[in-house]
């Protein structure tokens, strides 16, 4: 979604095997966890998300096939 913005507490992009375990994201004005473009084997558990102004998590990708050389933007 091109309305979706690309920032966020925890910004990760082009990555593999990333987690984000027993976190708190509190009373963010943004997006908490935003996953961006090419990353696989992600995990997030464990993990609160409370009072978020925008989504606690989002994933952004520019196709089925993404990686880390796509130009989406």
């Amino acid at each position: 979604d091109w309305a979706l913005q690309r920032l966020a507490a925890v910004f990760i992009e082009g990555t593999e095997g990333t987690t984000v375990d027993s976190c708190s994201f509190t009373r963010m004005d943004g997006n908490a966890l935003m996953f961006s473009r090419y990353n696989r084997y992600s995990t997030v558990s464990n993990s609160e998300f409370a009072f978020i102004g925008d989504s606690a998590m989002a994933v952004r990708v520019c196709g089925p096939f993404s990686r880390p050389r796509t130009v989406c933007d």
